[in-house]
């Protein structure tokens, strides 16, 4: 049937969807064979919102490199369109390559000897229209519908508790609609969910159909302001032409071992196996995981023959692997505990230590269920294999297990395969007429010969049976060597694991030595502050406690750093660690701050010393007072240091006055001798 709507498209010379810039397309859509649009300079961006907007039931290109690099941007693109188009590569037929060039001639399209972009996309999209070309098979027959908030719940009181219980309520609504709907419209589908006491905390539906705009048209992507709906099609790892030829992968596993396979379904799904003899072959576990991509997983190690699960109601995700499998499902009397698949979990990897490891609790579930279902036929593999040993035709063991799973009592599957036996040696043998001419010498001769080559073969089949038997001696002999050397492996791999798990203590040990140490260290360092804020305490109890404003060196750069920092220095006490040579900048600097006094630890410069007591700013040396440093904040007894300023400043202001008397006392005499001298000029 003709496609009602196609979209044929060609890229434009320069452009690639490999370049840093935004490829450009000529695009043509034809309806009914007329063409309805054409346009020949489209941005990528614009080709997708004009498939969105026309819903083109094929994308026809000459080559599918042109629109998608690789699997990232297939995904990009088929999340950017509203729903799924068929894509069309029209040069690939029957797996071979034929060029735009050729195909236009061949279906009488056009003879033209240069073909522009536009023209070319046209032609693609009637030789999409005539059926030409293979259709890229990009999607597994999976459509993944998740129901989810949209964002986090957060800690809270009782309205976080409330916003919870209306999302997960919300949630649990929309999933029993979908699910709903589904039924009604007869899809195949699984239904995995996280519960909570009031509702859903998410849920997801993994729907099996190949037509997923059908899909699309029932369940449509929603956001809402808590709860989004996802509706996306499951990709396949690789881009494959529908023309291509596939094996079916059921019907290739005849050569392929047959395994026990654990199946834990959920959000998260967890896979296992193991073959009849007990062996691991793999776990497995992802989120999101459909029965199909399940199955391929299997059957890449094996033919499933035996399903299991750890619950007593098989869900129906692992009855349909194993009914799609043609292999028969296993499930406990009772649902089995989580200390009881830890224990025979642990218990199984002990004896396989270096060939699995569980990564979660989805592999170990299912781990757990394949090894309940393999120590349940155990005994009976057993029981089987010893019979076997026991009669003298060759029996194919593996394939006489699955025979024993599927229901075959032991005695139905050794009559069944020791009648093939004789069926055919009887085919060998040819029945002898003993019935012969009595005249005849010849043929009297030939009977006595055959008669007595059956006498040796006879002979030759009791040393065979006598044989076989030495044979199944050497057997049990060997499995007993074997067992031996099993225990004593056991033994080395205890003894190694052991080493290791002492070699790894001791390395602990000393990481914890140093951290110890570490410790330790920091310890003392807060034992000091601790120490010294304790002195702070004291002298605040006996004479009270001062902050005083710490300085490295009376520096332009240090006073300037200080005043970077934005501290407060008016009526404050400043502590100069090194108060030579001193700066007289600095010191004005301090001295226009208005500062209350300057703490020395050794003697300062008298010019720098100068400018301070000008302004009758003591400085005082802090030898004179006890003094705690808790790291860069230093801390002096206050009433001694103010008893000190006060002194000080008397001392100074003393000073200053003397200073004052002396220069009025200067200015007197000096003007008492000039007066002198001038009574004396004149007389």
């Amino acid at each position: 049937m003709t496609a009602k709507r196609i979209l044929g498209l060609d890229i434009l010379p320069g452009s690639s969807p490999s370049s840093s810039e935004e490829p450009s397309y000529a695009v043509v859509i034809l309806e009914n064979e007329k063409v309805i649009y054409s346009r020949h300079n489209l941005s990528r961006r614009s080709l997708i919102k004009l498939i969105n907007e026309t819903k083109p039931d094929i994308v026809a290109v000459d080559n599918i490199s042109e629109l998608f690099r690789n699997k990232l941007d297939l995904k990009k693109f088929f999340r950017e369109t509203s729903f799924v188009p068929k894509i069309i590569q029209v040069t690939k037929i029957s797996n071979k390559y034929i060029s735009l060039r050729n195909l236009i001639k061949k279906y009488n399209l056009g003879y033209e000897t240069k073909i522009s972009p536009l023209k070319s996309a046209e032609y693609i999209a009637r030789l999409a229209e005539k059926g030409v070309g293979s259709s890229i098979d990009v999607f597994e027959k999976e459509i993944h519908i998740i129901i989810s908030r949209r964002r986090s719940l957060g800690q809270g009181g009782m309205s976080s508790e409330r916003f919870k219980r209306k999302i997960n309520l919300s949630i649990l609504r929309l999933a029993k609609n979908i699910k709903k709907k589904l039924r009604e419209n007869n899809f195949d589908f699984d239904f995995f969910y996280r519960k909570t006491s009031y509702g859903l905390l998410n849920a997801l539906f993994i729907v099996y159909s190949s037509n997923s705009n059908r899909v699309f048209k029932l369940i449509k992507p929603w956001k809402g302001q808590d709860i989004q709906i996802i509706v996306k099609p499951l990709l396949k790892k690789k881009i494959e032409f529908k023309c291509d030829e596939k094996e079916n992968s059921l019907s290739s596993l005849s050569s392929k071992k047959f395994i026990i396979v654990g199946v834990d379904p959920g959000i998260s799904t967890g896979l296992a196996g193991i073959d009849l003899n007990g062996f691991p072959l793999f776990v497995f576990s992802r989120k999101e995981l459909g029965r199909n991509q399940a199955l391929n997983i299997i059957l890449e190690y094996g033919k499933p023959v035996l399903v299991a699960t750890d619950v007593k109601n098989p869900p129906l995700y692992v009855k349909k692997i194993a009914s799609e499998a043609n292999a028969t499902l296993f499930y406990p009397e009772k649902d089995m505990m989580v200390l009881e698949k830890r224990k025979i979990v642990q218990d199984y990897m002990s004896k396989y230590i270096d060939q699995i490891k569980v990564a979660d609790s989805h592999q170990r579930d299912a781990l757990a269920a394949a090894i309940k279902a393999y120590q349940y036929f155990r005994n009976k593999f057993e029981k089987l294999e010893a019979e076997i040993r026991k009669t003298n035709v060759k029996i194919p063991l593996d394939r006489a297990k699955v025979e024993l799973i599927r229901g075959k009592s032991i005695k139905d599957i050794l009559r069944e395969y020791m009648n093939l036996g004789k069926k055919k040696n009887e085919m060998i043998r040819k029945p002898i007429l003993e019935t012969v001419d009595e005249d005849n010498d010849k043929i009297r001769s030939l009977i006595d010969k055959i008669n007595r080559q059956q006498d040796i073969i006879k002979n030759l089949e009791i040393e065979n049976r006598e044989l076989k038997n030495k044979i199944m001696k050497m057997s049990r002999y060997i499995e007993e060597l074997e067992e031996k050397i099993s225990r004593k492996m056991q033994e080395i791999v205890k003894e190694i694991r052991e080493k290791r798990e002492i070699a790894a203590l001791i390395s602990k040990i000393r990481c914890l030595e140093n951290e110890l140490d570490k410790r330790n260290r920091e310890i003392e360092v807060l034992n000091e502050k601790i120490n010294a804020w304790k002195k702070v305490v004291n002298i605040a109890i006996n004479d009270g406690i001062i902050p005083v404003i710490y300085v490295n060196a009376l520096s332009q750069k240090s006073i300037n750093h200080l005043l970077r920092n934005g501290e407060t220095l008016e009526d404050r006490v400043i502590y100069v660690r090194e108060p030579a040579p001193g700066d007289i900048k600095g010191a004005k600097k301090l001295v226009e701050k208005r500062i209350k006094a300057i703490l020395v630890s050794r003697e300062m410069p008298e010019p720098v010393k100068n400018v301070f007591e000008a302004s009758l700013i003591p400085v005082i040396s802090i030898d004179l007072f006890k003094l705690v440093k808790i790291g860069n904040e230093i801390y002096v007894e206050k009433k001694k240091l103010e008893k000190s300023i006060m002194n000080e400043k008397k001392k100074l202001e003393r000073k200053r006055d003397m200073e004052k008397e002396r220069r009025i006392y200067e200015v007197i005499k000096e003007y008492r001798e000039k007066r002198i001298r001038e009574i004396l000029k004149k007389g």
